[in-house]
């Protein structure tokens, strides 16, 4: 059985603990902290791809060349 609780870390408190406990009581649990990442900046998302494209820029790969003996080389 899974739950999912999406709350501010400031309604963290004792009171949800005891909750916790009280409904999964007696149970194995694992408890995962992850930060939500619903309010993205725009600008700084912007920037970022830009400086991406800026550090691998497009570049055209010849006919001739095997990119599957390319790879094979690589995990040798």
């Amino acid at each position: 059985m899974q739950a999912i609780y999406r709350l501010n870390a400031n309604e963290i408190d004792l009171n949800f603990f005891e909750a916790l406990k009280k409904l999964w009581s007696n149970k194995k649990v694992t408890i995962t902290i992850e930060v939500d990442n619903e309010e993205i900046d725009q600008k700084e998302l912007w920037q970022h791809m830009e400086a991406t494209r800026k550090k691998y820029p497009l570049f055209k790969v010849s006919k001739d060349i095997n990119l599957s003996d390319l790879a094979n080389e690589v995990n040798l």
